[in-house]
């Protein structure tokens, strides 16, 4: 939602000029993509942390490196793959070429799993920081 309504003040900002769309818009899309996965990821481990749903998967058998990959592939799963849908409308909205698309797609496709193991790491880190600035 955060992303789409970045995208629409950014559309309505700058006006009827689709010249400047078609230089910035890629970087409005991965820049806003950025934002809103930091809202999304930033209490990553959190909840799970304060229930104590960690140490019972860990007691049950579980490695804290498989956890950390399960929740790593739910997380892009149910966080970053609407993307892939909300992406190509975004770039028709910024009048973006069509072969443009096909490159951020990919490009989202490589860099989404790699945003999603940064937040884990930091949503490690801030486990025990009750100030939570990530």
């Amino acid at each position: 939602m955060f992303f789409l309504l970045g995208i629409l003040i950014f559309v309505f900002s700058i006006g009827p000029n689709t010249e400047i769309f078609n230089q910035i818009g890629i970087g409005v899309i991965w820049t806003l993509i950025l934002l809103s996965n930091n809202l999304s990821l930033r209490k990553f481990y959190q909840n799970d942390f304060n229930d104590g749903s960690i140490i019972l998967l860990h007691m049950s058998g579980l490695s804290y490196e498989l956890i950390v990959l399960i929740k790593i592939i739910i997380i892009w799963t149910f966080l970053q793959l609407p993307f892939f849908i909300i992406i190509p409308i975004a770039a028709i909205l910024l009048n973006i070429e069509l072969s443009n698309i096909n490159l951020i797609l990919i490009s989202f496709l490589i860099g989404s799993p790699i945003l999603t193991s940064i937040a884990s790491i930091s949503g490690s880190m801030n486990l025990l920081n009750n100030r939570n600035f990530a």
